[in-house]
């Protein structure tokens, strides 16, 4: 309308910037299945996404899950102090790898379906039956990863680095200047926010698409040194 791009034959580009305002975000950005659509498409199959911080995964073994898009995978620290991101996903059936949440998986992953295991690089270690005369190789068969780095103690993903690699988009070239923002919140001494229960403090769980828990609204707030940053905005109708 009026010579507006076209991004889909269901929204022209005014129509999508009214839905974020200044202080508010439009309730169909959360709920619009079309949205959604344009989100996998441009944000989470193009962009580096944030999937966890160092604080999550200090030892070998362990590990944290998130839900990336419509992608499930695994932020996990490995023997040798390198961190991978892989999908939560075995390759032999399609089943979940590990449940949601956050824990230790110790020195290897083993699929509950039919005990496949695999090193915490998310190659594969056993697979009961598995006959390699037959042509089929081991490597063929690991976890799959995706792009992973890091800035400050956050990890960031990629799901599709080569697709990157190519365009040359880098976590460092997204980030820009924003990496010199924050001077006042070291990211060093940031870590996830945390709540009080009957049982003493645990980490609260925390959505990976942004700042805004789904159906409640609700800030994130990190802590730096004791000072709570919050973003202060809301949704509007």
């Amino acid at each position: 309308a009026g010579g507006a791009r076209c991004l889909t034959k269901d929204f022209e580009a005014p129509e999508l910037a009214s839905l974020v305002r200044a202080d508010s975000v439009h309730k169909r950005v959360y709920t619009d299945p079309a949205l959604f659509a344009l989100e996998l498409k441009y944000i989470y199959g193009r962009a580096w996404i944030y999937v966890g911080h160092e604080s999550q995964v200090p030892a070998a073994g362990d590990y944290h899950t998130s839900l990336i898009g419509d992608q499930e995978v695994i932020l996990v620290r490995a023997a040798d102090a390198q961190v991978h991101v892989l999908y939560n996903r075995c390759p032999h059936k399609g089943a979940k790898v590990l449940p949601e949440g956050d824990g230790s998986t110790g020195k290897f992953f083993r699929c509950p379906y039919h005990a496949w295991t695999y090193t915490l690089d998310g190659a594969l270690r056993t697979a009961p039956y598995l006959d390699e005369n037959a042509g089929i190789q081991k490597y063929e068969l690991s976890l799959h990863p995706v792009g992973v780095d890091t800035w400050g103690g956050f990890f960031f993903l990629h799901l599709t680095p080569h697709e990157a690699a190519a365009r040359g988009h880098t976590l460092q070239k997204q980030i820009g200047d924003a990496a010199t923002r924050p001077a006042n919140y070291p990211p060093a001494a940031l870590r996830p926010p945390r709540r009080l229960t009957t049982g003493g403090v645990q980490p609260r769980p925390r959505p990976a698409r942004g700042v805004v828990e789904p159906g409640t609204a609700r800030p994130v707030i990190w802590r730096a040194n004791g000072i709570a940053m919050r973003p202060e905005f809301h949704l509007h109708q």
